[in-house]
């Protein structure tokens, strides 16, 4: 398997996720990512708009927690 039958098959089992599935792992993804991050945090931080069609993560939860510190 190739490079690009990699990426065809992950994007496909990322498509098919339960929509309730993809939140759920969002919330969780995004409560460990926020753990990770210092208490303070000076300068910008980049977050990566996610495209909710497409079952990824939800990064509006990250831009919400970010703005709430």
């Amino acid at each position: 398997m190739n490079k690009a039958d990699t990426r065809r098959e992950l994007i496909a089992r990322r498509l098919s996720l339960d929509s309730q599935d993809v939140a759920l792992w969002s919330a969780s993804i995004v409560e460990r990512l926020i753990q990770t991050l210092p208490e303070s945090l000076e300068g910008a931080v980049h977050v990566y708009t996610s495209h909710q069609g497409w079952n990824e993560v939800d990064t509006s939860l990250v831009m919400e927690r970010l703005t709430a510190m």
